[in-house]
C-alpha cells in the first residue's frame, strides 16, 4: 500500500503528538481520507520503534466496524499481530498486539455483552498486562459516537496516557493535540469526489402529489448516466443508489420497494438491497465495483464507517437529523471507486435529492 503524501504527514504528526504532554490527540480527517490506512500504518511503525506497546482499537456497535479495521490491518501490514475480543478473552494482551474490540461489547449490558465474570476476566488481562510492563495506547475510532461518561470509565481500564481519536466529525475535547487532515488534499489525491451536487435540475416550485417517486426518479436516472460513462471510459462500475428513510417508516419503504419494482429492480433479481436493523438483503459483496445491486435501502445502519466506494448517490427521505449524522451520511457517497478520478464532472460528483429544504440550506 503506498501511502500519499497527506497520509504521510498524518502519520508523522501522530508521531509528534506523541510526544507531548497532552492525552489527548484528535486525528480529523474526512470521509474517504484512508483513516484506518493511516492509523494501522502508524501503529505498525510505533511498535516497531517503542516495543511493550499494545494498541487497543475501540469502535461502535453498528456495522462491524471492528472486523472491518482488524481486516483491513491484516491486509495491509503483513506483519501485524491483531486480535478480536475472544482472542483477548482467550489468550490476555501480548506485547505488540493490536487489538480491536466493538466498544457496546464492553459497555452494554445485554445479548452481546460479557458477563459479569467474563468483564472481570477481561479487567484481570488488562492488569496482567501492566503488571508485566506493557502500555497501551487506546484508540476511539468513530469517536463522535464515543463521547460518553461509560466509554470514559472503559478507557480507565487502560491506565493510558495516549488516547487517539478519530473522526470525520470530532466532538470537542479539551487541551488535545488536534490534526486535522484538510479535504483540499484527500481531493488532490483523488480520493474522494470534487463536487456534491444537490438537487440537480430541480424545477423552482416542485408541484408532485408522489414526492418518493419524484426523487427516486431523478437518482434512477442519474444512476444510469454514470453507468453508461462508467463503461464507455471502459470501466465495469456499477454506481449504487443510497435510499436514506425515516426510522418507523414502514409504509415509505414499502413504496420506494414498489416504485424500484415498477422499474425492474427487485430482491428477486439482486438489484435491490436493504440494510436495516432487523433486515438484510443483497448485502453480500455489495461494496464491489461491480455488484449487481443498484440501490440500498437504509436507516441509520451505514451512517458511520461503511465502505462503499460505488455508492454515488443518496436520496435522503429522512429529516431533522443533527449535523454529524448529515455529514458522516453523506460521507458513505463521498469516496472515488478507484480512489482517482477520472477528468469528467459526471462521475468526478456524487449527487443527492432531497426534499428537505432545511438540509439543503445547511
Amino acid at each position: 500500500m503506498e501511502l500519499k503524501e497527506f497520509q504521510l504527514n498524518a502519520v508523522k504528526s501522530l508521531f509528534e503528538a506523541m510526544d507531548k504532554p497532552a492525552r489527548d490527540i484528535i486525528l480529523k480527517s474526512p470521509t474517504g481520507s484512508g483513516k484506518t490506512i493511516i492509523l494501522t500504518y502508524f501503529m505498525h511503525q510505533f511498535i516497531q520503534s517503542f516495543p511493550k506497546t499494545v494498541f487497543v482499537w475501540l469502535t461502535p456497535g453498528k456495522g462491524n466496524l471492528e472486523e472491518q479495521s482488524k481486516a483491513k490491518m491484516d491486509k495491509y501490514i503483513h506483519a501485524s499481530q491483531t486480535k478480536r475480543l475472544s482472542d483477548v478473552m482467550t489468550a490476555g494482551f501480548e506485547e505488540n498486539d493490536s487489538a480491536f474490540i466493538n466498544w457496546e461489547k464492553l459497555t452494554k449490558k445485554g445479548n452481546n455483552a460479557l458477563k459479569d465474570s467474563e468483564r472481570t476476566n477481561f479487567l484481570e488481562h488488562i492488569q496482567h498486562a501492566l503488571d508485566s510492563g506493557l502500555r497501551f495506547v487506546v484508540i476511539v475510532d468513530e469517536s463522535h459516537q464515543n463521547n460518553t461518561v461509560k466509554a470514559d470509565e472503559i478507557i480507565q481500564y487502560f491506565h493510558t496516557d495516549k488516547i487517539i481519536r478519530c473522526s470525520a466529525t470530532p466532538k470537542g475535547i479539551k487541551n488535545a493535540e488536534i490534526i486535522e487532515i484538510a479535504e483540499a488534499d484527500v481531493i488532490a489525491e483523488g480520493l474522494i469526489k470534487k463536487l456534491l451536487v444537490i438537487n440537480e435540475d430541480f424545477p423552482q416550485t416542485i408541484e408532485t402529489e408522489n414526492q418518493t417517486g419524484f426523487l427516486l426518479e431523478r437518482a434512477y436516472d442519474k444512476q444510469r448516466k454514470l453507468r453508461a460513462a462508467f463503461l464507455s471510459a471502459g470501466k465495469d462500475i456499477n454506481p449504487l443508489i443510497v435510499v436514506q428513510i425515516p426510522n418507523k417508516s414502514e409504509v415509505l419503504q414499502d413504496e420506494v420497494e414498489r416504485w424500484f419494482e415498477t422499474q425492474g429492480v427487485t430482491f428477486e433479481n439482486g438489484q435491490l438491497a436493504v440494510w436495516l436493523s432487523d433486515r438484510h438483503e443483497n448485502l453480500e459483496g455489495i461494496e464491489e465495483n461491480d455488484a449487481k445491486a443498484i440501490a440500498v435501502i437504509i436507516k441509520q445502519a451505514v451512517a458511520t464507517g461503511w465502505d462503499c466506494p460505488r455508492a454515488h448517490i443518496l436520496v435522503k427521505l429522512r429529516d431533522n437529523m443533527d449535523e454529524t449524522f448529515e455529514i458522516q451520511t453523506i460521507g458513505r457517497i463521498r469516496r472515488m471507486p478507484e480512489a482517482k478520478h477520472y477528468n469528467s464532472d459526471l462521475l468526478d460528483s456524487c449527487y443527492l435529492y432531497t426534499l428537505d429544504e432545511k438540509f439543503t440550506a445547511g
